[in-house]
C-alpha cells in the first residue's frame, strides 16, 4: 500500500543544540509509534526527521502534513522548537502490512532480489538491502 511520507531538514545545529537533543549517533533512529517517525543527524550537523502522514493523494500537498511533522519534532526534540527548517520534501513510498521491509528472490536459480516495504521499519534496513 502506498502512503505519503514527509521529511524535513533543519539548519545546521550548534554543539550545544545537538547536546540539548541528546543525539549519541548518526545512525538512524526510529521510534515506535503507529506513524513511525525516523531521526537522523545528518553530517553537517542538521536533523531530518521523517513520517508517514496520508494514505490518499488528494491532500498530499495539504499543511497540515507539514504542520504535523513539525509538532512531531517538537514532542521528540523540544529544543528543536525555534530551529529553522531549509528543507521540506514528501513522496510515496510503499508500506507492508506488518511494517517491516521484504527482501525477495523469486527465482532461486537466478541472482536477481527486489526489496520492498521501505514506509515502516524498513527505513532504517534499507541500506543493507
Amino acid at each position: 500500500m502506498t502512503i505519503l511520507s514527509n521529511s524535513i531538514v533543519t539548519r545546521p545545529l550548534t554543539i550545544d543544540e545537538i547536546k540539548a537533543c541528546n543525539f549519541k549517533t548518526k545512525l538512524i533512529l526510529t521510534d515506535t509509534l503507529v506513524l513511525r517517525h525516523c531521526y537522523r543527524l545528518l553530517p553537517d550537523n542538521r536533523v531530518q526527521i521523517g513520517s508517514l502522514s496520508s494514505i490518499t493523494g488528494a491532500d498530499a500537498s495539504n499543511d497540515r502534513h507539514l504542520e504535523g511533522l513539525k509538532q512531531g519534532r517538537y514532542r521528540k526534540f523540544p529544543a528543536l522548537r525555534d530551529i529553522k527548517i531549509d528543507y521540506s520534501w514528501w513522496g510515496w513510498v510503499d508500506v507492508s502490512h506488518d511494517m517491516m521491509p521484504r527482501i525477495v528472490q523469486p527465482n532461486p536459480s537466478q541472482q536477481i532480489f527486489y526489496a520492498m516495504g521501505y514506509g515502516g521499519n524498513g527505513v532504517v534496513y534499507s541500506a543493507q538491502a
